[in-house]
């Protein structure tokens, strides 16, 4: 076995997308060939053996800085560890005891025999670890020194592409020398005099889509503002400060240090020069400024950088193309990928969160435009001699021009991101690319004549590991993972399935069968796909696939032209060809599957219609029996069966359509009349916070009602989408009957927290017994919980364990309780298998209320979901949790 440690997480602005990235990689790793071994780099540059328990958090703030060394006011903050101004060495030790081991760099070989490096951005992907890797003659993946260096420069990558003859976007660049002593209205004067209209600034060593801005108009302020950005400066004003309330300043501060879109810590403050770590001090700071003066506060990140580009902006479509190497160095270019924005601008959130944008591939073109973007990715490729593998970024003109913007020498890895995606289109699942990818770099550091004779042992190690993996033959258990669906839930789904797949796919015990899952008037629709459609993007990507599959003769030659040409590497991994694209039907599934594993959410799938198709046909499944899940999926039964069994639920009513449409006013009266503003207004039969909203007056709550019983498209209800903050790009369901739900308040309580708690069941001597994970404590910025801070990697914060009480003894005597009264309503409502709770806690002392929320029978399954944060505390990894709920399912 090789060890292979995992360097994730890091110093830049991109640490959340790294960690995502470092889970990833850490899941998908083929256990029969590699131990591996996770390495995290703290925000402080310490490199730690961390305990694999906090890979399964969802951002790094989940566990560092430890929650029980932070005070309770400060939670909500979003502290990384930089906040805790001066640290010495022995006081970062004690930060990093509870989370894992300090390994200081000459001990690294103690510990790994090759590196993989999910690092993003500055300390990272820019030169300095290889350099520091290569000091210690430890083999890594991706590329050296150099190629770093260079790709991670946009400045520097514009002047050497144009030297070398490819094409290059006009751009200018902006010294914050000369923005801070120029004449700021003459350089947007020449910006527009050389560029035209609109055009884009951005940072020049930042990824993710950070620090990326489009000026579209003349005026002076967007230019202004843009280019603050861009250099991480803010500016604010005296007027919006002072008129916003206390909670609002706090909100105010929390977006400040934003390491997505805001200027992260430290802040230096212009006015007085001083550096600010902790977003306490900084709103204090800001407080003293407005005492004494009137001029707006003017703030910056530490490590805002010295040049910042303007770039004309490129009219077209926009491309992402993987490049991998062969062994015999020759480069292949992979199926380019079209990114179909919902905005203007590709920025992070639209990169990171299912549905929120469209990866299509291969581009829409014709062949032989798809043909001249793979040249030239290939001979950019070739030409600054990069190897192992290189994704670039670009774009195809109207003039069938091709523009090569950026090359990034190590990808984004999550499950869904353009690495896996693309490889996947030549037959790769992430396992098989991974151990490619490691394979591919072993022979490339041998060329660079690094500890050549030991990396050569290594190569030659895992080359003869994979020839012998591919021969060996191992009987499995098939298990159909169903995901997908019809409801506004089901891009999630597709997530949560492909998170269950990848999991199994490094099982010896299981093999995995991708099954897309769709309704058509009433009749369910099975399809086996292959393993390029299950790393498409979203759930209706899919689907129009599969109908464009079902078409003979519509498959471009261009597919299977890149399948061709990648055979030299796929060979490692198949002797057959993988399956292909066919539709399952229920009798099928039957004969060939031992176990469905239902990835679904919202209806159908989560309301037991397809458990009934299931347990008609004696196939074993995860999860509650249909009539328990037509129970939980309903929202207003569920909260009426636990208020009438003595449980806490908020006060709710259910609202009807017809009711809306007949008597508005008469409807409004009565919410008002029972209900009082801040309220919650959510679907009775919907999960993963889909059309969850916190209204705080009658104009917000008819707004609501009018787009969720909507009779007209939804881009026709722009204002009313507007003032639920919602983007017309966004999915709203469209439903026949809303719950109202007062807002839970603290009240006369000594504190009240909202948690998230997963369970998991077993059926011993005929009886099911229940283990209630520890809860997470779940950090609602703004009210509730929205989709983001869910599902979008680094935005969410879950504190795992919840803590009750500073109080140790009541700490554990608060948990018990909650504990026991989620086991019996999970036993009233009779879950099986699994399941998550959320609710209120609220503190009396001694006495614990909680207050129900809502049951979820098949919770969200994907990489970063409570549910796994909890059960690693239980000492389930996420492979082991899923496979105790197919044996609980197989049991029963």
């Amino acid at each position: 076995m090789i060890r292979l440690g995992i360097f994730f997480g890091g110093q830049s602005r991109e640490r959340e997308i790294s960690f995502a990235s470092g889970r990833t990689v850490y899941d998908n790793v083929d256990r029969s060939l590699f131990t591996p071994i996770p390495i995290f780099i703290d925000s402080l540059g310490n490199f730690i053996l961390l305990h694999w328990s906090n890979i399964y958090k969802g951002t790094t703030r989940d566990f560092y800085p430890p929650a029980e060394k932070i005070d309770n006011s400060f939670k909500k903050w979003q502290l990384y560890i930089e906040s805790l101004d001066g640290l010495s060495s022995k006081k970062q030790q004690t930060y990093i005891e509870p989370i894992g081991k300090k390994l200081h760099p000459h001990e690294l070989r103690d510990h790994l025999d090759v590196a993989f490096i999910a690092l993003h951005g500055s300390y990272g992907e820019d030169g300095t670890l290889q350099s520091l890797l290569d000091w210690y003659q430890i083999p890594y993946t991706g590329s050296g020194i150099f190629h770093s260096s260079f790709a991670i420069d946009k400045i520097v990558q514009r002047e050497l592409t144009q030297e070398y003859g490819f094409l290059s976007i006009p751009a200018l660049t902006i010294s914050s020398d000369t923005w801070e002593s120029g004449e700021r209205k003459q350089i947007q004067k020449q910006m527009i005099s050389t560029l035209g209209l609109p055009f884009v600034i951005k940072s020049p060593k930042q990824g993710s889509s950070i620090g990326v801005y489009i000026v579209k108009d003349d005026l002076f302020s967007s230019f202004e503002k843009a280019v603050n950005d861009a250099f991480f400066r803010k500016s604010i004003e005296k007027e919006t400060w002072l008129s916003a309330s206390s909670e609002n300043r706090k909100l105010q501060i929390i977006d400040l240090i934003s390491i997505k879109s805001g200027l992260g810590i430290p802040i230096k403050l212009l006015v007085n020069g001083k550096i600010y770590h902790h977003p306490r001090d900084i709103q204090n700071a800001i407080e003293d400024h407005f005492k004494n003066s009137n001029q707006p506060c003017e703030v910056q990140a530490n490590d805002s950088p010295t040049e910042i580009i303007v770039e004309k902006y490129t009219e077209g479509k926009e491309f992402s193309c993987l490049v991998l190497q062969t062994e015999s160095g020759q480069p292949v270019a992979c199926l380019p990928t079209e990114i179909i924005k919902y905005g203007t601008v590709f920025d992070y959130k639209s990169k990171y969160l299912a549905g929120k944008s469209r990866k299509q591939t291969p581009i829409q073109l014709p062949d032989e435009n798809i043909r001249k973007i793979q040249s030239e990715c290939i001979a950019f490729f070739k030409k600054f001699r990069f190897d192992t593998y290189l994704r670039i970024d670009g774009f195809f003109t109207q003039k069938e021009e091709v523009y090569l913007i950026d090359p990034n020498t190590i990808s984004g890895m999550l499950p869904a991101s353009f690495f896996f995606h693309q490889a996947a289109e030549i037959g790769l699942a992430p396992t098989q690319l991974l151990s490619y990818i490691v394979l591919i770099s072993l022979k490339a550091r041998q060329s660079d004549c690094k500890n050549v004779f030991h990396t050569h042992s290594l190569y030659q190690k895992l080359k003869n590991y994979l020839t012998q993996k591919t021969l060996r033959e191992v009987d499995k258990i098939k298990v159909a993972v169903v995901f997908g669906g019809i409801s506004s839930e089901r891009h999630i789904s597709v997530e949560s399935g492909r998170n269950i797949y990848q999991k199994l796919s490094t099982s010896k015990k299981y093999a995995p069968v991708p099954v897309f899952f769709t309704q058509k008037e009433n009749q369910f629709y099975f399809f086996q796909i292959p393993i390029a459609l299950l790393f498409k993007d979203n759930a209706d990507d899919i689907f129009q696939l599969i109908e464009k599959y079902e078409q003979p003769g519509n498959e471009q030659p261009i597919i299977q032209e890149t399948i061709q040409k990648g055979v030299v590497i796929t060979d490692y991994f198949y002797k057959a060809a993988p399956p292909k694209l066919r539709q399952l039907f229920i009798e099928e599934l039957k004969q060939e599957i031992q176990f469905v594993f239902i990835a679904l959410h919202g209806r159908p799938g989560e309301d037991g219609q397809l458990q009934e198709l299931l347990q008609t046909y004696q196939i074993p499944f995860n999860g509650s029996d249909a009539a328990s899940c037509q129970l939980s999926i309903q929202k207003n039964l569920t909260n009426q069966i636990l208020k009438k069994n003595g449980f806490c639920v908020p006060q709710h009513w259910v609202l009807a359509k017809q009711d809306w449409l007949s008597e508005k006013q008469k409807c409004i009266e009565k919410i008002e009349s029972e209900f009082s503003y801040p309220l919650i207004a959510k679907p009775t039969d919907d999960g993963c916070s889909s059309a969850v909203q916190y209204i705080e007056n009658e104009q917000k709550l008819k707004a609501y009602m009018e787009v969720l019983f909507r009779n007209k498209p939804l881009l026709e209800y722009s204002k009313e989408l507007t003032l639920l903050g919602v983007s017309a790009s966004e999915e709203f369901p469209l439903k026949n009957e809303v719950m109202i739900e007062s807002y839970v308040r603290r009240g006369k309580a000594k504190r009240m927290l909202e948690i998230t708690c997963g369970l998991v069941t077993k059926l011993e001597n005929g009886k099911v017994k229940y283990q209630v994970f520890l809860p997470s404590e779940v950090i609602a910025q703004k009210g509730i919980l929205s989709l983001e801070e869910k599902f979008l990697a680094g935005i969410g914060e879950n504190i795992t364990p919840a803590q009750f009480s500073a109080d140790k003894r009541k700490n554990k005597m608060y948990l018990k309780e909650v504990q026991s009264q989620i086991q019996k309503a999970a036993q009233l409502l009779n879950i099986k298998g699994y399941a998550r709770i959320d609710a209120f806690v609220k503190i009396y002392e001694p006495e614990v209320k909680v207050i129900f929320i809502e049951v979820n029978a098949l919770p969200g399954m994907t990489p970063a979901t409570c549910i796994f944060h909890q059960a690693a505390l239980s000492g389930y990894t996420p492979y082991q949790l899923i496979a105790h709920i197919i044996e609980e399912g197989l049991r029963r």
